[in-house]
């Protein structure tokens, strides 16, 4: 069995990014197992299910289809444990930023360690935030349940079926008609084929997004129809990896901080981006970091 060995930095806390996996029950993209997660993930079109533990100063991921990895798949799944966990990235500059600020202090104590999870697919990135717009996030959970499961991967490894998002290429050819018995709105159908078809032709990718600035970025994503402010914040913050990515719209942002800060009510847009201004260039980090607090 194929195992792979990663050093984790300093500042990693294996089980709160588990704890952060695990929070719902209707999340089919991966599974939380005792201490490990279990995840499928396709190269060269070929499945491998990966479990990812941690032994001291190492997460191991081994292999469990069996058979020997070869050089090129070993990297593969390297960079992405690396992208996925943000295991590169060194917190400490956030850590002395929050510990000076009045409302992450507390926060960031009681989540030491935690790492932005990410979502390295950009097509999954993209279709998760436009079905997560304007509704509850279970709702959220099972419209994304609906499309993987009629229109992605699967693999069955001892009685456990894992999951793949579909591919840009398969819902690129879909009309919303296609999408509409699994409750999803006209419109969300829309913007998901729509989507699918700029990835398919080539005309939105990761990798050129990855060369703009942060800013460059979310000009180019709110373009596309479909994709708004919130959207194109989520994306760069989640998929591009950049760390002062900022949802300024997101509720769940707002009602943490009016927990945190023991408001009456939701602060206003105006106060969010105030508050966000004293955080940066860790406005996504300290989003995330405030949305365990719910």
């Amino acid at each position: 069995m194929s195992k792979i060995k990663i050093k984790i930095p300093a500042t990693f806390n294996f089980q709160h990014c588990l704890d952060y996996l695990d929070q719902s029950p209707l999340e089919i993209m991966h599974r939380v197992k005792k201490d490990a997660i279990y995840k499928l993930v396709y190269f060269t079109g070929k499945p491998v299910i990966l479990k990812i533990k941690q032994k001291d100063n190492f997460l191991i991921v081994e292999n469990l289809n069996g058979g020997k990895l070869n050089v090129a798949w070993k990297h593969a799944i390297h960079n992405f444990i690396i992208d996925w966990f943000d295991l590169d990235r060194d917190l400490q500059p956030f850590y002395k930023m929050a510990a000076n600020d009045k409302i992450l202090n507390e926060v960031v104590k009681t989540y030491d360690g935690l790492r932005l999870m990410g979502i390295p697919d950009m097509f999954e990135a993209v279709s998760w935030a436009i079905l997560g717009q304007q509704i509850n996030l279970n709702f959220a959970y099972r419209l994304k349940e609906r499309l993987v499961k009629k229109y992605g991967k699967s693999f069955k490894h001892k009685n456990n079926t894992y999951y793949a998002f579909p591919a840009p290429e398969t819902i690129a050819k879909l009309s919303p008609e296609n999408l509409r018995p699994y409750q999803i709105s006209q419109r969300k159908a829309e913007y998901l084929i729509g989507v699918a078809k700029l990835m398919t032709q080539g005309a939105l990718d990761k990798d050129s997004l990855l060369k703009l600035s942060p800013e460059a970025a979310k000009v180019r994503l709110i373009k596309i129809r479909g994709i708004g402010n919130w959207t194109a914040n989520y994306v760069i913050m989640k998929c591009l990896r950049y760390p002062d990515g900022f949802p300024l719209e997101d509720v769940g942002l707002h009602n943490a901080l009016k927990l945190q800060m023991k408001l009456p009510i939701k602060p206003d847009l105006a106060t969010v981006k105030k508050i966000g201004n004293k955080w940066q260039p860790w406005r996504g980090y300290a989003t995330f970091y405030l949305w365990q607090t719910l």
